[in-house]
């Protein structure tokens, strides 16, 4: 009779200890505190971001709400320029593709209106062509950027 008792003890034990951390895991993540080096970049004209996911997920996203966002230019975005007129990303296929395989787009921030994919000498004449008047700034890296969590 002790031995059940004492069985039925140690799984009772045994489920809290799990049920404890598990709902710590549930309030972190709550809290924000996700994935380890998750960030997002709020530099850009408003509403849009960049957003690191997970390293092989970083987009340019358009900000809906607090802590949410939707993807305008999807994984894997590498490097963005912008003025207050327009944004343009590089997009690579995944993180380890090299440059040469990138592809651009050009965002009209007050539109929304997503131009692309071009190559680089077809963002050049786009760039060109446009109405645009504010010069771009040099290209910035992810590692360039100014990160928030």
């Amino acid at each position: 009779m002790m031995k059940k008792w004492l069985k039925t003890l140690l799984i009772v034990a045994v489920a809290m200890v799990f049920g404890f951390q598990l709902g710590i895991v549930a309030i972190l993540h709550a809290l924000g505190a996700g994935g380890a080096g998750d960030w997002s970049c709020d530099e850009l004209p408003d509403p849009y971001e960049i957003w690191r996911l997970n390293a092989d997920d970083i987009n340019l996203c358009q900000r809906d709400g607090p802590g949410s966002a939707k993807p305008v230019v999807g994984s894997y975005v590498w490097k963005v320029a912008w003025n207050e007129e327009l944004i343009l990303a590089a997009q690579k296929p995944q993180r380890s593709s090299a440059e040469e395989k990138s592809v651009y787009y050009a965002l009209d921030v007050s539109s929304g209106e997503l131009n692309g994919p071009f190559s680089e000498e077809e963002l050049d004449a786009f760039c060109a062509a446009s109405q645009y008047e504010d010069p771009f700034p040099d290209w910035k890296t992810l590692d360039q950027l100014k990160k928030t969590r």
